[in-house]
């Protein structure tokens, strides 16, 4: 579906705007020495062409085989799970999940006494989703890690099929915020559609950054240009937002959870919520970034908005004016490019002394409600 063109003129502007450790399963201390102990340190899965998933991982030691168990709910034990297989002496599997299991989380847990690892897809397979993930599984405070299944981030939602959203009703999604614009929503509307529709926060606003894109275009504008803006509006987008991460933040310290939230493209006003979510519950600011920088995996925007570039609808308007620059010139609108949000970092800490000062200062969180949101949201 190609987008009107005021929506594509909102998401210009907005763009300048795996596992969890489980323990150990308890046997008699006679069972297993202290050097019989193994941990998967790490772990993967990915689903093929074919259906199936490939699981990869890494333990501490290569001499104790491992067992793989999987489950449609991102909580379950190993013993209240399907087993796949045993006695598995290599790193990497191919799985075949039952067709009951519509999202599938695996857990790969030593045959001796050790730390086991729950992992899953960070992507959600949507014939109509835009960077659609799962912030699961990355590694937090004290150890921790963010259980998967309870909280996503997306781009737009118009797009999804039935089919999308027969999968999305395994997810048991409560809330959906929805940061977008007021044109943004008029003119693709999300209609969430299922046996269970969520609870749907917008708010209504207009983007403020317009005038960055005419000033440029003012001009001659080259692709260093385009990347410097990006730059600058980095250092915007958590304080415009700041109302909207705020009431995520308390709906999921509330335990309103499965919670979805999601902007236009997914990666700008979405990428630094994220980064703020993850920086709240520990995470490292290696991983926050490459969680942002995925965007450019998952999506490939030019590609994307190809249809509005060749039939943009307002003769004049932002659409048509980056239609006829290069695709060397646009990319930095499109890109993750990981200075964006070490350029928010950087802002708040410089203003706050810390992300966690910007949280309490600006967002107005209070300490007991990031106890309640870790607490949700950690294992």
């Amino acid at each position: 579906m190609q987008p009107r063109a005021v929506v594509f003129s909102a998401l210009i502007t907005a763009f300048l705007i795996v596992g969890s450790v489980l323990p150990a399963q308890s046997q008699p201390r006679a069972q297993a020495s202290s050097a019989a102990r193994v941990a998967i340190t790490a772990a993967d899965a990915e689903r093929m062409a074919s259906g199936t998933y490939r699981l990869t991982w890494s333990q501490t030691s290569t001499e104790t085989a491992v067992s793989i168990y999987v489950s449609g709910r991102p909580d379950a034990a190993p013993a209240q799970m399907h087993r796949l297989a045993t006695d598995v002496r290599a790193t990497r599997y191919e799985a075949t999940v039952p067709d009951s299991i519509a999202r599938p989380y695996f857990v790969i847990q030593p045959d001796r006494e050790g730390a086991g690892r729950r992992t899953a897809t960070r992507v959600l397979p949507l014939e109509g989703g835009r960077n659609f993930r799962d912030l699961g599984g990355y590694a937090a405070a004290e150890g921790q890690r963010v259980k998967w299944g309870t909280v996503y981030r997306s781009g737009v939602l118009s797009n999804l099929t039935d089919a999308d959203y027969d999968y999305l009703e395994h997810l048991g999604i409560k809330v959906v915020c929805d940061f977008r614009s007021s044109d943004e929503r008029v003119s693709e509307t999300t209609n969430w559609r299922g046996a269970s529709t969520p609870k749907i926060i917008s708010w209504g606003y207009t983007n403020e950054s317009g005038d960055d894109l005419k000033t440029l275009f003012s001009g001659d504008l080259t692709a260093e240009k385009m990347h410097g803006v990006m730059i600058e509006m980095y250092t915007r987008i958590a304080y415009q937002h700041a109302d909207k991460y705020a009431t995520m933040f308390r709906h999921v310290a509330e335990g309103k959870t499965p919670l979805l939230f999601h902007c236009s493209a997914g990666k700008d006003r979405a990428g630094t919520g994220t980064a703020l979510l993850l920086s709240a519950l520990g995470v490292d600011r290696e991983t926050i970034v490459q969680d942002y920088a995925l965007s450019d995996d998952v999506v490939d925007y030019e590609a994307e908005y190809s249809d509005a570039f060749e039939n943009p609808q307002e003769e004049g308007g932002i659409v048509a004016k980056l239609a006829r620059l290069s695709p060397e010139v646009r990319a930095p609108l499109f890109e993750s490019d990981p200075a964006y949000i070490q350029s928010m970092f950087a802002t708040l800490e410089e203003e706050h002394g810390s992300v966690a000062g910007f949280i309490k200062e600006v967002m107005g969180v209070r300490p007991e409600t990031l106890a309640q949101m870790r607490a949700r949201l950690l294992e």
